[in-house]
């Protein structure tokens, strides 16, 4: 795709890293003070009428400087929702320290979304209160795990926008509604609702089977016996894996404007060195040529496409049941992370710790919580100590 040309329009200019159009206007009023605000839009007619609208409201406040019957203040310009949540995508997270590129990447999606198209979008920042934002989350809808996404972006914009001085210090609007991230649905009895699902040991052959001639093969099987997030099987190369050990470096991911990129693992526990079982290493003496693993047709793949991918393999495969007797819930990519977490931990008895390195689990408590569970023999056994 050719480059955009360069603008003429003074203060206008397109940032090819983040494909966007940014903004500048940078004055100084008669005494001294500053007028200076910027941000970023999606086409060149939006930052340019945007930009236009900020010049005059630095006149207007010049007039009202230089009028001699008016005394005014400095002027600020008001952000909404809106202009703030731009201003931050832009100049605020990619900031070294700030949010992974994934992060904003997800962000901005669910702002686009679900958020941008609420009058809630275009309300002064300052004005906008809990009851608001509970109101356009029960607006939205969906599910614990959107509901948990959008709070957790609309937090994070009020939480810079008070370290930025555009909102006031003391309580946010968002403070007082949780997260409900870890929270589990419930049936209409009451009962929890499984949201992984873990393929049992016929499940595991029949799926590797059938995808024994597909370019994914690989992928699943080093899921089903390493743990490996989807990602971070995208991006292994062939130099990852040296005396019989994988050394999980990356991922890959597909950054706007630019396309599929290798960037760092999801936490810095992501790092990791994993020995390969026997089973994998024969299968890889087949990719002796290639660079990454994981390609299709010689072109790389990202998650999604590998995700569809498995789906895909499994409902062939008759995984997740037939049309008309479904198995809930279906199975996914990430499920075959979760089926090796499971039998490692249940079937293998894997120490706690190391099963958590392996996983690449930056807290160890999230590998208790997802694998290990006690059943009743395990409690008799354990108590039948005592006696």
């Amino acid at each position: 795709m050719a480059r955009p040309k360069k603008l003429i329009t003074p203060g206008v200019t397109f940032d090819a890293k983040s494909g966007r159009w940014r903004w500048s206007v940078v004055r100084k009023f008669p005494d001294g003070t500053k007028f200076a605000k910027n941000g970023s839009k999606k086409s060149r007619d939006e930052a340019i009428a945007t930009h236009k609208e900020v010049l005059e409201l630095f006149e207007e406040a010049l007039a009202a400087q230089l009028s001699p019957t008016i005394t005014a203040e400095p002027v600020r310009v008001e952000y909404t929702l809106r202009t703030w949540a731009n201003y931050a995508m832009t100049n605020i997270w990619p900031k070294p320290g700030g949010l992974a590129y994934n992060t904003i990447h997800n962000y901005e999606l669910d702002l686009n979304r679900h958020i941008f198209s609420k009058p809630i979008a275009d309300m002064p920042l300052k004005a906008i209160s809990t009851f608001d934002i509970r109101g356009v989350l029960a607006q939205i809808g969906g599910s614990q795990h959107l509901q948990a996404n959008l709070r957790n972006v609309l937090a994070r914009l009020f939480k810079d926008a008070q370290q930025d001085g555009e909102y006031p210090e003391g309580r946010r609007p968002t403070d007082s509604i949780s997260a409900a991230r870890n929270h589990k649905e419930r049936d209409e009895d009451g009962d929890l609702i499984e949201t992984h699902r873990v393929l049992t040991e016929q499940e595991q052959k029949t799926l590797l089977a059938h995808s024994s001639s597909s370019w994914a093969y690989i992928g699943i099987l080093i899921q089903l016996k390493t743990g490996l997030r989807s990602g971070e099987v995208c991006g292994l190369r062939r130099r990852d894996i040296q005396a019989g050990v994988l050394h999980v470096t990356g991922q890959l991911i597909r950054q706007k404007g630019i396309g599929l990129v290798r960037s760092a693992t999801k936490t810095k526990s992501g790092l990791r060195s994993i020995p390969l079982p026997k089973s994998v290493l024969e299968a890889l003496k087949s990719f002796g040529g290639k660079d990454y693993l994981l390609e299709d047709d010689g072109k790389l793949v990202d998650s999604s496409k590998y995700g569809a991918t498995v789906s895909a393999l499994m409902e062939s495969a008759g995984i997740n049941g037939t049309p008309t007797a479904p198995i809930s819930p279906k199975a996914s990519s990430h499920d075959l992370r979760h089926t090796f977490g499971s039998v490692a931990a249940c079937k293998h008895n894997f120490p706690i710790k190391t099963l958590s390195e392996i996983m690449g689990h930056s807290n160890i408590a999230t590998t208790l919580s997802l694998y290990v569970h006690a059943d009743a023999d395990d409690k008799f056994a354990a108590m039948s100590k005592f006696d």
